[in-house]
């Protein structure tokens, strides 16, 4: 029993704490806090938007562009009618990329800033319960109060 508990809490660490680097990553990259990298304003050299069926709702965005000698893509699935209110759908879009890692980067009207704040709080919540469990909770009283419950049957 005490094994499997110890199994449980390192797969929470390995869950919420990769959950939590990677939302701190765009937290910390695409400027959600703090304005800490310079965007830059360019237009797409290519976009395609699939339709998935009229039934899902939803789109898919396919976008490339050029910075200097590198083309970097970027592929969003988002609900069609959001996407067509709040950016259209046009032959060009601009976009806007981090000038230290332009694969970083974001179409206009189009930056999920919310989005990118609450993951990182609720996975800065969630991997701060695991470690309070593990560092704080008697997990001996726990496993002995419902050993005789689990083995009864």
């Amino acid at each position: 029993m005490k094994t499997f508990l110890n199994i449980i809490i390192v797969l929470g660490y390995v869950l919420f704490g990769s959950m939590w680097l990677k939302s701190l990553y765009q937290v910390i990259f695409y400027n959600s806090i703090f304005e800490l990298f310079e965007f830059k304003e360019i237009t797409t050299t290519q976009i395609q938007y699939g339709d998935h069926s009229n039934e899902s709702k939803k789109v898919t965005i396919a976008y490339e562009f050029e910075v200097g000698t590198e083309v970097y893509r970027n592929e969003i699935v988002a609900n069609k009618e959001a996407f067509v209110n709040k950016v259209g759908m046009d032959k060009l879009q601009r976009v806007y990329f981090n000038s230290l890692i332009p694969s970083v980067n974001y179409l206009e009207n189009w930056k999920l800033d919310t989005y990118y704040k609450l993951t990182f709080v609720y996975f800065s919540i969630f991997l701060s319960l695991i470690v309070f469990f593990h560092l704080k909770i008697d997990k001996e009283r726990w496993i002995s109060k419902y050993r005789k419950s689990l083995y009864s049957r």
